[in-house]
């Protein structure tokens, strides 16, 4: 079965780590699969 986003079925979306994303609290991270993000 294809996926919507055409990666192949072994492919990981990309990811990405931001560090200090917010002022407050010290030591905030926002971590980003794709279009999925969370602080």
């Amino acid at each position: 079965m294809p996926r919507p986003d055409g990666r192949a079925p072994d492919q990981l979306r990309p990811v990405t780590v931001t560090r200090d994303f917010l002022v407050h609290p010290e030591g905030s991270v926002l971590v980003e699969f794709g279009a999925t993000k969370v602080i």
